[in-house]
């Protein structure tokens, strides 16, 4: 187990796997550059202009908010699950599949961009001028309702599924 923050420009790099846990915030202009996998978990904030990059698979977990400028990028497969929030200008930038949960809003000026297959589900709401960008495929379920200037952009084929409310300016674009 690793207690405690990245920052000040600092970096961790390497794979995370076999019930580690991580538990700190990254912050700053930090990176966190790896694999988690295993039943590994990581478990803190993610904020201003740091970094999460890496696959995420095999029961492993992601717990926190992604704020500020911070950015999440890395695939989440095999189990995998993401819960947490995206708010402010965040991004997460990734591929969503092979039975993968995603729960959280999405808020503020904050974006999705990735696909979604393989029966993950992505479970949330989208709100605010937050923008939901990607295919959604195969078995794939999107449940989340859309209100203020949000948007949803992508896809939906192959028996995948959007339950979910659209309200005030929201838009959803993309061929069904």
């Amino acid at each position: 187990m690793f207690s405690g923050s990245i920052s000040e420009d600092a970096m961790f790099s390497g794979p995370m796997s076999e019930d580690v846990m991580f538990i700190g915030p990254i912050s700053g202009d930090d990176k966190f550059s790896g694999s988690i996998s295993e039943d590994a978990m990581f478990s803190g904030s993610i904020s201003e202009d740091a970094m999460f990059s890496g696959p995420m698979s095999e029961d492993a977990m992601f717990t926190g908010p992604i704020s500020g400028d911070a950015k999440f990028s890395g695939s989440i497969s095999e189990d995998a699950m993401f819960s947490g929030s995206i708010s402010e200008d965040a991004m997460f930038s990734g591929h969503l599949s092979e039975d993968v949960m995603f729960i959280g809003p999405i808020s503020g000026d904050a974006k999705f961009s990735g696909s979604i297959s393989e029966d993950a589900i992505f479970s949330g709401s989208i709100s605010e001028d937050a923008m939901f960008s990607g295919p959604i495929s195969a078995d794939a379920m999107s449940i989340v309702p859309i209100s203020g200037d949000a948007m949803f952009s992508g896809s939906i084929s192959e028996d995948a599924m959007f339950s979910g409310s659209i309200s005030e300016d929201d838009m959803f674009s993309g061929p069904i």
